[in-house]
């Protein structure tokens, strides 16, 4: 037995919903594969969009999009930088940030979907993501032994 919170009212269900389920329906109309993982993580692949994970929260869902950047020296981090800077200025949903372990440089696009399901706005806010996540022709190149992407 679950405890299922609807509106204000507390009400034990047979059994907890499935995490994120009509967000995940959406997702395979929009022709992503998901997977569910014991972590409560889903991932969503996608052969022609990037993939992505999404994480069920109290207040939304998080988003999360990993790009691997390889080694970046000096000068193309700043390059990276600088395009960090300019597409969190000009976003409305997707933040980016370079993190950087062991030398091996990763572009990471997070965002949080106020929630509860509705399909529209669903809609919206995937279009924005996807938009938002591809980012802008200007994008720096990768370092050595970066690859497009990596999850």
């Amino acid at each position: 037995m679950a405890w299922t919170r609807h509106d204000n009212v507390v009400a034990l269900a047979d059994e907890a919903p499935e995490p994120l389920s009509d967000f995940r329906t959406h997702l395979t109309f929009l022709g992503y594969t998901t997977e569910l993982h014991d972590d409560g993580w889903v991932s969503a692949t996608n052969p022609v969009r990037p993939d992505f994970f999404a994480r069920q929260l109290p207040f939304g869902v998080r988003l999360l999009a990993k790009f691997h950047l390889g080694h970046l020296d000096k000068p193309l981090f700043a390059r990276w930088l600088a395009y960090v800077n300019e597409q969190n200025d000009d976003s409305l949903l997707v933040k980016l940030a370079v993190h950087v372990e062991n030398g091996e440089a990763t572009l990471r696009a997070i965002a949080l979907l106020p929630f509860a399901y509705e399909r529209t706005n669903v809609g919206v806010l995937l279009d924005l993501w996807h938009r938002e996540v591809r980012g802008s022709d200007n994008a720096p190149p990768v370092g050595t032994s970066g690859d497009e992407t990596q999850h």
